[in-house]
């Protein structure tokens, strides 16, 4: 088992007295404590099943979505088309509506993955084969059937209203370290 609460992402969905985010922006939550904000330690599958898969809903086709992290940071694609963490931002309902770096669009890319595109910067999130973050330009229409292995992500429900991004490609987690740098967390 894996235990990284730094895999473990916030969107909306929760029931459980979490706060929303304004009406202006999309409607993730967060956890009603801040002291500890996460299950400590959460155990993570060590394969990723379809079986286990049960993200569908979790982040609805078209919307545009900001993910904050346990390190009170959201996940962003810089200027210079890296992807990194923001600055650290302790309450998500606080993100700033000039923070566009931050912003996703939710793409269907089959099999109940997702593909998550920056409109900013013309980029979708992307996974490499060395386990670490980047962003990609992909000349549009694109037929997610012909691959893009590395820019398909699969929600997956870890319970408490939180989900985790897989790739299942590359068997790896999205994470974001405590210093601002995103990597995957690799099974096998």
């Amino acid at each position: 088992m894996v235990a990284d609460n730094a895999l473990k992402w916030t969107y909306s969905g929760a029931t459980d007295g979490q706060k929303e985010y304004p009406s202006n922006f999309d409607e993730f939550t967060y956890p009603a404590t801040e002291t500890e904000p996460f299950p400590v330690p959460f155990e993570y599958p060590t394969t990723c099943p379809n079986a286990a898969l049960d993200g569908s809903g979790l982040l609805p086709i078209g919307a545009t979505v900001a993910f904050h992290s346990y390190h009170n940071r959201f996940i962003r694609i810089h200027e210079d088309d890296s992807v990194d963490a923001s600055s650290e931002i302790t309450d998500p309902a606080d993100l700033p509506l000039t923070h566009t770096w931050e912003r996703f669009t939710v793409v269907d890319a089959g099999n109940g993955e997702v593909a998550l595109y920056s409109e900013l910067h013309g980029r979708y999130l992307q996974m490499t084969g060395d386990a670490d973050m980047a962003s990609i330009a992909i000349e549009e229409p694109v037929d997610w059937s012909a691959g893009y292995g590395w820019e398909k992500f699969q929600p997956v429900n870890v319970g408490d209203g939180k989900f985790g991004l897989w790739n299942n490609d590359l068997n790896c987690w999205v994470r974001m370290e405590g210093d601002e740098d995103m990597d995957a967390q690799c099974i096998g």
